[in-house]
């Protein structure tokens, strides 16, 4: 047996003075990106185009990207976008299914559409002598898609069977719950796909869904390859020449950013899981903010950055805790989201978490070492020149940064942007963009097991079944019984001085005329203003008439949506977050608001006193089941009758407040009002109220609401 090596020999470094070594490659030095000659228009029609010319292979792509994607869709028929997307190439006016899938097929071609939630991408790929098969299939299916009602079931059913799928797929259920926690009920991101929503989505959804985002003026198409741009742009001017203007693109829902306190943690049992798997995380960023690049680096060196990253190393390497750790912010023209997972073994799963909140804690603190950074500079820096190794690369990174409103130079001068974060930015950013206090924490695994371990830990945590409705109103939203029954006290109260339930039962109609001052920044309007509320039908038309310029401005609304005529304009229907805003205020109706606590699946919520100018009123919030339409009222401590209701919209806070009651057939209405919202406030003065003057519904949305 050998003898012991002593001290000092057994510590000496072997590779010590070694000159024959390996000796790691210097950091990769910044520079801008060497793009090839892209050749931008627009046509007619107002489509957007770059062109990326390359002759190296004999192929032709073409890239449109429509921005309507899954923020778009309806709440109550989420997967709209994806049936649509779906059905594109299932018919058009003037070819079949079978016909389009024979012509591309004829030519060893692709024609793809795909949808995210910002973005509807129509994709075609040819050899560049087939380059007419493109130019004859792509417009087509964008602009004349028919939606055979045929192909309806089955687009409907492979979402479903998604949907059945994701119970059995811990990573995909605990990310439908963290967006239904963190977004909530108003967001279409927290509300998660079901069967019902899917089932309930008819032709006519999609006609006019397509109707309303498919437009060229919001469009861009990227073409790349053995193409020549000055005979391309010819082309495509005659292959896009049916492709109207028509209706301005629908802006993205904008809807309150949501805000969460202190650890919202849902448990999801999966009695047959083997492992924990761990989601957690808050608001993110969006592409466009100044601080962007330095959080790019600062979440390469937290969990973006694979095994060099901290929570790979702290979590699997060191703590031996999980198999997979890692952490992102979503890069979308919106504020997304940052997320932090793990998977862990089940035993583990508290001290997992722990370990996740640390490291967000540590990195928030002291933000990025001075190595991490320039680590996670290197390889960004290194790795972005790999993903242009084609014509088809380049045209598709220009076509993405064009979709977030940047142009060439952000594609090119990447690099330098990442060069030149110093590590006070990525500090900054560190501190501003993580909130490990403030989070929601999803864990799907053996509830059995977990559940002990958040008891002994002192975590309050919700607990549902992993077939249960992800759509459940978190433990923060639980409303306390005293202050349910409260709020339906003051309610009963208000209800009894308006003039009573029975009374306000038996309106059918309500038609308020009057004058309406509108005051932007830019400038005010008067004008002559009748409203017509067709009660048991939930219909509503607003009629104003704009005495500076004589223009009669009419509005109709139903539960299918909202449309707008400008004088002997024709009927537009308003884009989806418009209209979702103007067919919630049919339940908020000024006059029967003080009904919907009487209503099943009505919360109620007494929020305490308020004092407004001095007076003293009872604050109660009256919303959905599910959390929608979340409405507070205050009402007159005095009097009961309602002098405030303040509600969300897209474009933010909305409020309304009520003056100068009369009764009117034993009713109490308001004849003053003023709304403030979207920038812009109205003061409403009512010269005279009638009620069941039994207007029909023909006439009320006619030649406004298109049949």
């Amino acid at each position: 047996m050998p003898a012991p090596l002593a001290k000092d020999e057994s510590e000496k470094d072997p590779w010590a003075g070694r000159t024959d070594l390996i000796q790691a490659p210097p950091r990769p030095q910044p520079v801008p990106i060497r793009l090839p000659g892209i050749e931008q228009f627009t046509l007619p029609s107002g489509l957007k185009v770059l062109v990326v010319e390359s002759h190296d292979l004999p192929f032709a792509s073409f890239h449109l990207a429509v921005p309507a994607g899954e923020a778009e869709e309806p709440l109550k028929k989420r997967s709209i976008a994806r049936i649509a997307a779906d059905l594109l190439t299932k018919g058009t006016k003037k070819r079949t299914a079978e016909q389009i899938a024979e012509e591309i097929d004829f030519v060893g071609g692709s024609l793809l559409v795909t949808v995210d939630y910002e973005n509807t991408m129509v994709t075609c790929q040819v050899l560049a002598k087939d380059l007419g098969t493109c130019l004859a299939l792509l417009p087509d299916v964008v602009i004349n898609a028919t939606f055979p009602e045929k192909e309806i079931p089955g687009a409907r059913e492979r979402i479903i069977r998604e949907i059945r799928e994701v119970r059995d797929n811990a990573s995909a259920l605990a990310s439908e719950h963290f967006e239904r926690l963190l977004w909530g009920d108003a967001h279409a991101r927290g509300r998660p796909r079901t069967i019902d929503a899917v089932s309930a989505v008819i032709r006519k959804d999609l006609i006019s869904w397509h109707q309303g985002y498919f437009s060229p003026s919001g469009a861009t198409l990227a073409v790349a390859g053995d193409v020549d741009p000055r005979a391309l742009k010819i082309e495509l001017t005659k292959a896009f020449a049916g492709w109207k203007i028509g209706r301005k693109v629908a802006t993205k829902p904008v809807v309150g950013q949501p805000r969460v306190e202190g650890l919202k943690v849902r448990l999801v049992d999966k009695p047959d899981q083997t492992q924990s798997h761990i989601l957690l995380g808050h608001l993110g960023i969006a592409h466009g903010d100044p601080d962007f690049f330095p959080t790019l680096l600062m979440n390469f060196s937290l969990g973006g950055g694979g095994f060099s990253s901290r929570l790979m190393s702290v979590i699997r390497a060191e703590g031996g805790k999980s198999y997979h750790a890692s952490s992102q912010f979503e890069v979308l023209k919106t504020r997304g989201t940052f997320r932090a997972e793990a998977a862990t073994r089940t035993p583990e799963t508290v001290t997992t978490l722990k370990l996740l909140l640390g490291e967000l804690r540590s990195m928030r603190d002291s933000g990025p070492t001075a190595t991490e950074l320039e680590d996670a500079k290197s390889s960004l820096v290194g790795n972005y020149p790999l993903r242009f190794q084609s014509a088809f690369d380049v045209a598709m990174e220009v076509l993405r940064a064009a979709l977030h409103g940047f142009g060439e130079d952000y594609v090119r001068n990447l690099p330098l942007q990442v060069a030149s974060v110093t590590p006070s930015e990525a500090m900054a950013a560190a501190r501003t963009r993580l909130d490990p206090e403030n989070l929601v924490v999803v864990i799907v695994g053996r509830g059995e097991e977990v559940e002990p371990q958040l008891k002994q830990a002192g975590i309050a945590y919700e607990k549902v079944g992993y077939l249960d409705p992800v759509a459940r109103r978190p433990p923060s939203e639980v409303i306390a019984p005293h202050r349910a029954t409260e709020g339906r006290v003051v309610l009963d109260e208000a209800l009894k001085a308006k003039g009573g339930s029975a009374a306000l039962r038996e309106i059918r109609d309500i038609v308020v005329k009057g004058s309406i001052k509108i005051t932007t920044r830019d400038e005010s309007l008067e004008g002559d203003m009748t409203r017509t509320f067709l009660v048991r039908e939930d219909k509503l038309k607003l009629e104003v008439l704009i005495r500076r310029y004589g223009a009669l401005v009419t509005l109709s609304v139903a539960p299918a949506g909202a449309w707008q005529a400008v004088g002997t304009g024709p009927s537009i229907q308003l884009p989806q977050e418009l209209a979702q805003d103007e067919v919630a205020r049919l339940w908020r109706d000024r006059d029967l608001i003080l009904l919907r606590h009487l209503e099943p699946g009505t919360l109620v919520e007494w929020l305490g006193k308020e004092l407004v100018n001095g007076r003293e009123y009872d604050a109660v919030r009256v919303s959905k089941t599910e959390g929608g339409l979340d409405t507070k009222l205050l009402i007159d401590a005095t009097t009961r009758l309602v002098f405030r209701m303040e509600y969300k919209e897209s474009s933010g806070l909305a409020r309304e407040e009520y003056g100068d009651y009369r009764v009117v057939s034993g009713i109490q209405f308001p004849f003053t009002q003023r709304i403030v919202r979207g920038g812009q406030e109205a003061t409403v003065t009512v010269a005279e109220i009638l009620l069941n003057t039994d207007v029909r519904s023909e006439e009320l949305s006619k030649e406004v609401e298109p049949k």
